[in-house]
């Protein structure tokens, strides 16, 4: 087990360009070293822009219109990424999208890859061949939380996805010893371990 916590994000977005388009709700769920839920951090977010992805997650312009804009929760985002692992399932996009977003409020501070664990990669080490999608997980392996395409409902599919593949690395339960990610880079096993924690 690790002596370390995890901070278990998922971005729901007004399209899919970090340079683009912007976050509209952000869930994170602090886990501790036993993988115990801690605390979480929820908002829906003024993305400033119009929303194009509504078919995606529900959310109306009319929803977000009073909520606070990103530069607003700022701080309250980094103080719950603090000194923890950034877990997300497709890692690479809640990073890129909360990275672009930092740089707008000109904060300075950025994720990198090396502080991530993407659970939709570690899927392709321990769990057979099939559908990878959180939704798809889900429902192959019995998840009793579903996905919603919401961000605090994702995240909590994502914690279980996390807690299960370390379950299956202590029992050795690997389906391959490696694989490749959907960009065609190399993906190993027990990716937490290697994981820096973020500060800011």
């Amino acid at each position: 087990m690790c002596s370390y916590g995890f901070a278990v994000v998922d971005v729901e977005t007004t399209g899919l360009s970090p340079q683009q388009d912007r976050i509209i709700e952000i869930a994170i769920l602090q886990l501790d070293s036993q993988l115990r839920e801690t605390a979480q951090f929820h908002s829906l977010i003024n993305p400033q822009i119009p929303i194009q992805a509504s078919h995606i997650h529900g959310l109306s312009d009319a929803d977000v219109a009073q909520a606070p804009t990103f530069g607003d929760i700022a701080e309250e985002v980094c103080q719950a990424l603090d000194g923890r692992r950034f877990v997300a399932h497709n890692a690479r996009f809640d990073r890129e999208f909360i990275n672009a977003e930092l740089c707008r409020t000109e904060r300075g501070e950025r994720i990198e890859a090396a502080h991530s664990v993407c659970t939709l990669d570690q899927s392709r080490i321990y769990c057979p061949p099939g559908s990878h999608s959180l939704a798809g997980l889900a429902q192959r392996l019995g998840l009793q939380v579903q996905p919603t395409h919401r961000a605090i409902h994702d995240a909590a599919v994502c914690a279980e996805l996390l807690r299960l593949f370390i379950t299956r690395e202590s029992h050795d339960m690997r389906f391959c010893t490696e694989a490749r990610s959907h960009d065609g880079s190399r993906v190993l096993p027990n990716q937490w371990s290697s994981a820096k924690p973020w500060q800011y």
